[in-house]
């Protein structure tokens, strides 16, 4: 007698539908986490690109940022929540606007910085805000960034509150390196808007995002004083750059 030979479970199409429906299941309950990676993954690409792209013309790029800075009457102009009234009407090339990038090492996170604040340039980085200064750096500077929190295809500023006081974040505009050492954290109404005015004499800077995580109904201020660019802060700078990009790969 010839033994018969086990018959392999057949596939059918009830089983082909089903795991077809698993399948589009699972990548739609998962989509906040690898969607958020690789658009992170993409924007560290396009940072790298269009910032090797400005630093061919640097100085005159450096020179404008700083005329900026001096224009009457554009360190008084902070009167307003930065996050209110934004529009995505405001025609601006993103590509063009991007000054550089700011990296927090501790969080292993870099985000593009953009000179206009608006809804276009918060969805995909931070910005500076309206009647700060611009990140040159300088005697009676205040550079204040603005970031989203919570969005469900960027990580941006959703980490922010995990700085402390003594961490560092770095600017890189334009190819030019300034390091901020975090001394005040704060956490105020959106209405109080005098913790962004310029200190006479000292070099700051803030990240600034809205807490709490979600609720959005106060903000979120980091602030750091001006420290030197040694090569400790530029390897911890690298460092956390690569970190990030493995933490993005191994999450896709």
């Amino acid at each position: 007698m010839h033994e018969s030979k086990p018959q392999r479970p057949r596939v059918t199409v009830t089983h082909l539908i089903g795991s077809i429906l698993l399948i589009v299941g699972v990548a739609i309950a998962l989509y906040p986490f690898y969607v958020g990676s690789l658009n992170d993954l993409l924007d560290q690409q396009r940072m790298e690109r269009v910032q090797r792209q400005n630093e061919t013309n640097a100085k005159q790029h450096l020179a404008a940022l700083k005329h900026d800075n001096t224009r009457g009457g554009l360190a008084s102009d902070t009167s307003r929540d930065p996050f209110s009234g934004l529009s995505k009407k405001t025609a601006v090339n993103l590509k063009q606007d991007m000054v550089g990038t700011v990296t927090v090492p501790k969080l292993a996170l870099t985000v593009p910085v953009f000179k206009t604040l608006n809804d276009a340039s918060l969805e995909v980085g931070s910005a500076v805000v309206p009647g700060t200064s611009m990140p040159t750096g300088g005697r009676g500077t205040h550079t204040v960034v603005a970031g989203h929190r919570g969005l469900v295809d960027r990580r941006l500023f959703s980490d922010l509150n995990r700085v402390k006081t003594g961490d560092l974040f770095v600017f890189k505009i334009y190819g030019k390196h300034l390091a901020y050492r975090v001394f005040q954290i704060q956490v105020v109404e959106p209405t109080n808007t005098s913790t962004l005015k310029r200190k006479p004499g000292q070099d700051i800077a803030t990240l600034l995002t809205c807490t709490p995580y979600m609720i959005n109904s106060h903000r979120l201020l980091i602030t750091g004083k001006r420290v030197a660019y040694t090569p400790a802060v530029a390897k911890d700078v690298s460092q956390a750059k690569l970190t990030e990009k493995w933490q993005q790969i191994a999450i896709l």
